[in-house]
């Protein structure tokens, strides 16, 4: 990690030992209340206002997810699977940069930077990450997986900035088993999936939804990769410079 440069990556600069305690030196990232979490902001906003209808609209999200995607696009092209994205593992800088942190999960696929034909013939097969954002490929081990189950989460994460909450996350913690159940048998979830009411969601267009399916599709190897959303309507449409 500590060779890990990239404006949306948490900067690593050192670990030590306190007694029991391992600490990890890294970024100050303290927009967001508390740690500086998208997560603290979700929660933060919900505190202010009744976030029923959508608590950040498209154009905030599309500029969250461009950090997002470059980030993921430079560990993936480094060989490297991050394995638990979702809001809370997405830090807030005073500037509004968006950085991925908690690598604690991650895992490396290659040591050294990968073309994209390498980096489908590569797999791994620990089930690792929060279930209500895990790729069905990391749930099902059979075959293994590859970045693309990062793609997975970052869908679930772009609804959870939607709603204020993942696909299926009424039934976690207790009940992962469910949320493993609904993940593999269901289609792809979207947004529609948490609405309580018709329409409730409305607001959120077609390249919103589109985006959200092109990560979400169930075999991995038609996903999109995260170079590539980069480039989906969406992000170019609606990204902006300053969201926050």
């Amino acid at each position: 990690m500590k060779n890990m440069k990239n404006e949306n990556i948490v900067a690593y600069y050192a670990s030590f030992v306190d007694q029991t305690e391992l600490c990890i030196v890294m970024d100050l990232c303290q927009r967001g209340k508390c740690t500086g979490s998208l997560l603290d902001v979700i929660k933060y906003t919900q505190s202010k206002r009744d976030i029923s209808y959508g608590v950040f609209d498209e154009n905030t999200i599309a500029t969250i997810l461009r950090d997002v995607l470059r980030g993921l696009a430079y560990i993936h092209e480094n060989g490297l699977v991050h394995r638990d994205l979702k809001c809370g593992n997405l830090l807030v800088k005073d500037d509004g940069v968006i950085q991925i942190a908690d690598f604690g999960v991650a895992g490396f696929l290659a040591t050294q930077p990968l073309t994209a034909t390498d980096s489908v013939d590569l797999r791994r097969f620990t089930f690792v990450g929060t279930p209500c954002w895990m790729a069905p490929e990391v749930m099902q081990q059979a075959r293994g997986y590859n970045q693309k189950a990062d793609i997975w989460s970052l869908g679930i994460t772009t609804i959870e900035m939607a709603t204020g909450q993942a696909p299926y996350a009424k039934y976690a913690p207790m009940k992962v088993s469910d949320v493993l159940m609904l993940t593999l048998q269901n289609d792809p979830p979207d947004i529609d999936t948490v609405a309580t009411v018709s329409n409730q969601y409305i607001n959120y267009g077609q390249k919103f939804r589109k985006f959200t399916r092109a990560c979400l599709m169930k075999d991995p190897g038609q996903r999109l990769s995260a170079r590539e959303l980069l480039s989906h309507t969406y992000i170019k449409a609606k990204a902006k410079v300053i969201w926050l």
